[in-house]
């Protein structure tokens, strides 16, 4: 019973945790779409200018209804899962490394059932390229066939998720085991230390997923190209971009992964170490 309670509470703190770091990660994340859909030499204060030109101050918070919806769910289920689900992975193996894919691909591909409408909503608006309109325009895009277009981008959305996931739970773990052991094999790390791993976070999961996001952005975009499959996107991206298309809007991706990061572990650690 009080496993279960103490479940429930990091689920609320998870959905608190997500709806408020939004004010900052939102326009972050509104550039970094906004860049891979229409993507050029530009830098990062540029694209936030021609976001505002065109939809004003509220454009930075375009989708953010959609958003908030996907990680107040999304936060409500990923703290209790991270921290329950080791440990049923744990009674079948003791590698640690098992255990966090495991845990990460279990998470994965549950939630892209859930978060694919949003995040296909979420990416309209942003792409919408007008300072209203964007909702009505995305129900008159349902009419013909609302559940293919809810779930557009679907397959890469759920190999994206997985190498997140993977990636943040197995780096993560493998990082805290080797700073504690850099420092004498502590118990609690300080928020100096939990910062720096989640830094180093931050750049291996956005070397690893943001071409496969930028493939999704382009999947699920207002004018998006006919391209269903993920090859045909890939194909479409290269021949048009080259390698670095696939990492526009790099800098916006690290510094909203950077705060939600901060976040997020500092949050985990001190959820596991009372769970235990």
């Amino acid at each position: 019973m009080e496993s279960t309670l103490y479940l429930m509470v990091a689920g609320l703190i998870g959905a608190l945790r997500g709806a408020s770091s939004l004010i900052v990660e939102h326009p972050l994340d509104v550039i970094k779409t906004y860049w891979q859909a229409y993507p050029s030499g530009r830098n990062l204060f540029s694209v936030a200018r021609e976001v505002r030109a065109l939809k004003g101050w509220l454009g930075f918070y375009s989708g953010a209804i959609p958003n908030v919806m996907r990680v107040m769910l999304k936060q409500t289920y990923r703290y209790p899962l991270m921290i329950a689900l080791p440990v049923v992975f744990g009674a079948l193996t003791p590698s640690v490394t098992y255990i966090s894919i495991a845990t990460g691909l279990s998470i994965a591909l549950l939630e892209v059932w859930v978060i694919t409408p949003l995040e296909r909503f979420k990416v309209w608006l942003v792409t919408y390229q007008h300072s209203s309109g964007g909702i009505r325009a995305f129900i008159r895009a349902l009419r013909n066939d609302a559940i293919h277009s809810l779930y557009r981008g679907l397959k890469i959305t759920a190999i994206r998720q997985v190498a997140s996931w993977v990636t943040f739970l197995v780096v993560h773990d493998q990082l805290i085991v080797w700073v504690k052991a850099c420092n004498g094999n502590v118990l609690s790390m300080s928020f100096v230390m939990l910062l720096g791993v989640s830094l180093i976070e931050g750049a291996i999961n956005t070397a690893v997923v943001l071409p496969l996001d930028c493939i999704k952005t382009n999947q699920q975009k207002t004018k998006a190209s006919n391209y269903d499959n993920i090859r045909g996107m890939f194909k479409h991206i290269y021949s048009k971009y080259g390698i670095r298309g696939f990492y526009v809007g790099w800098e916006a991706r690290m510094l909203q992964y950077m705060v939600n990061s901060a976040f997020t572990v500092t949050i985990l650690e001190g959820l596991k170490s009372g769970y235990k």
